[in-house]
């Protein structure tokens, strides 16, 4: 399900430099949102995307309500981070697809398969709770 508020994400891999990047219009990046980058540039809050390209965790909260495209920068974190939300759905992410490509459905949750050609890859999976409901996701370094 979609974030409604801030989230503290556990960083499981080494510390990668922040990025920053010009958010799109009408967006609300939580701390801990997946933000991705559309086709026209900007950055906005994870959600079912073709073409995206996933650039890691807000790390910082902004509210771009109202603006215009690139009026503000949004602060992102790349790397390797839990923990979010598994699909709920057929797409479910299971204890041995690890090391697998998933894909953005929202941003907090990802699921194995890319919904049809819905979807943009969110990372490959790293690592999932024992119960399969929360999993980590290994961003790429996007330079």
């Amino acid at each position: 399900m979609a974030l409604s508020a801030d989230v503290g994400r556990v960083n499981y891999g080494s510390n990668i430099p922040l990025m920053t990047w010009k958010a799109a219009a009408n967006q609300v990046f939580y701390n801990g949102a997946i933000v991705c980058k559309k086709t026209d540039g900007f950055a906005y809050v994870g959600d079912e995307y073709t073409g995206a390209q996933t650039l890691g965790v807000a790390a910082f909260a902004l509210d771009t309500t109202g603006d215009t495209n690139g009026d503000h920068d949004v602060i992102v974190q790349p790397g390797t981070f839990g923990d979010f939300s598994n699909s709920a759905s057929s797409d479910a992410i299971a204890e041995d697809d690890r090391g697998k490509q998933c894909y953005v459905v929202d941003d907090d949750t990802v699921a194995l398969t890319d919904g049809g050609a819905t979807r943009s890859a969110a990372g490959m999976v790293y690592d999932i709770a024992d119960d399969g409901t929360s999993v980590v996701v290994q961003f790429e370094v996007i330079r």
